[in-house]
C-alpha cells in the first residue's frame, strides 16, 4: 500500500540499523501505555499523539523485522500482546474521562 512504500519501508531501513524489532514493539507499548495517563489529566492532544505514535511503531517493527530476517514466533506473540494491551489501555483511559469536564 501507499503509506508502506511511502513511509514505513524508507522508515525502517534506517530504524533497522540501530534498533531490533522487539525494541520497536517495546516503545509502541510504553507509548500506548501513557494514553490513561493523558486521558486522566484531559490532556487529549497528548493522548491523541501518543496513539498516533504508538500506531506508527506498531507498523514499523513488522516491517523491520521482515527488512532484517528477524521475523520469529516470539516476536510476533509480543506484537500482538502489546497491540492488545494498548487496545485495553485506551478503553480503560476512555473510562476514567469525566465526561463533564
Amino acid at each position: 500500500p501507499f503509506y508502506q512504500e511511502i513511509l514505513a519501508v524508507p522508515l525502517s531501513k534506517i530504524l533497522s540499523k540501530k534498533f531490533l524489532p522487539n525494541h520497536i514493539t517495546l516503545l509502541s507499548l510504553v507509548l500506548g501505555l501513557g494514553i490513561p495517563f493523558a486521558l486522566t489529566y484531559h490532556n487529549i492532544l497528548l493522548a491523541t499523539l501518543l496513539l498516533i505514535s504508538s500506531g506508527i511503531c506498531d507498523t514499523l517493527d513488522g516491517t523491520v523485522a521482515r527488512l532484517c530476517g528477524t521475523t520469529s514466533t516470539a516476536g510476533c506473540l509480543f506484537d500482538i500482546t502489546s497491540d492488545r494491551v494498548v487496545e485495553w489501555a485506551v478503553i480503560f483511559g476512555l473510562f476514567l474521562v469525566d465526561p463533564t469536564h
